[in-house]
């Protein structure tokens, strides 16, 4: 048999647990650039189930929060930033990671006012997450190869638009998105390019984003708003509220 499957057990390691009102500040030293980062990190939530973060601000970190976890919840995160800046680090990158999901999670309302060089991170499979709400000066959508896939960022305001479809991950990893990833109602200051048509399948959607009048793709297709205005504005909370209201006339 050319393939090995085999059964996991689900067993978290924290279930129905919490991180709420807090500030985290690290002291104002310079960034020191990729990969050389020296551990100033805020909260990472390890094979967690069923948890939460609300009302957190990350001040003067290398990462903000890893959620390798499913069906948690983050919202209401500040990432804020005054560290010096190195001679090389031409685009402003204050940290590494601001953000790094895992599965079936939701993350909204978060404000990112300064800028990491992968803002928010999606890889090693990670499905089914709604990123919802936001906003940052210059949000990157960093998808990290290893097929994430079936995951919905809705109704963001990104800022200026030049790294949104900034992404790492080693070349060999395969592409940097996987099936039916979709993009809904994302502003940007700046009119977009696609995304490299290697970027990910022709199963991805984009509705609703400020891409240029000539931008060009083999692979990708987006659907023009008249007047720029997409209704609803956010796709998750529409689907939410249509799935409960149907859930509740089977209960009746």
């Amino acid at each position: 048999m050319k393939w090995k499957p085999f059964i996991k057990t689900f067993n978290p390691s924290v279930t129905e647990s919490g991180i709420e009102n807090l500030s985290i500040s690290f002291a104002n030293t310079a960034y020191q650039g990729h990969f050389s980062e020296r551990g100033k990190n805020g909260i990472a939530f390890n094979a967690v189930a069923h948890c939460w973060l609300r009302n957190v601000h990350f001040q003067n970190c290398d990462s903000g929060l890893f959620m390798n976890g499913q069906f948690c919840t983050a919202t209401h995160l500040v990432f804020k930033s005054d560290r010096l800046q190195i001679k090389n680090n031409n685009r402003g990158y204050t940290g590494h990671h601001g953000l790094s999901a895992g599965s079936d999670c939701l993350f909204t309302d978060f404000d990112f006012q300064t800028h990491f060089i992968h803002d928010l991170g999606l890889n090693y499979g990670n499905s089914s997450n709604v990123f919802k709400n936001g906003k940052g000066v210059n949000l990157s959508l960093d998808h990290h190869r290893q097929a994430p896939y079936d995951n919905l960022f809705s109704n963001l305001d990104a800022g200026i638009g030049s790294d949104l479809w900034r992404c790492g991950g080693g070349k060999g990893l395969g592409k940097h998105c996987g099936a039916r990833g979709t993009f809904w109602n994302i502003k940007t200051q700046k009119k977009i390019d696609y995304p490299k048509d290697d970027f990910g399948p022709n199963s991805l959607n984009f509705i609703g984003l400020n891409f240029k009048k000539d931008a060009q793709s083999q692979v990708f297709k987006h659907e023009d708003i008249k007047n720029n205005t997409v209704s609803p504005e956010d796709l998750h909370s529409a689907q939410l509220k249509k799935r409960l209201k149907q859930r509740s006339k089977l209960q009746k």
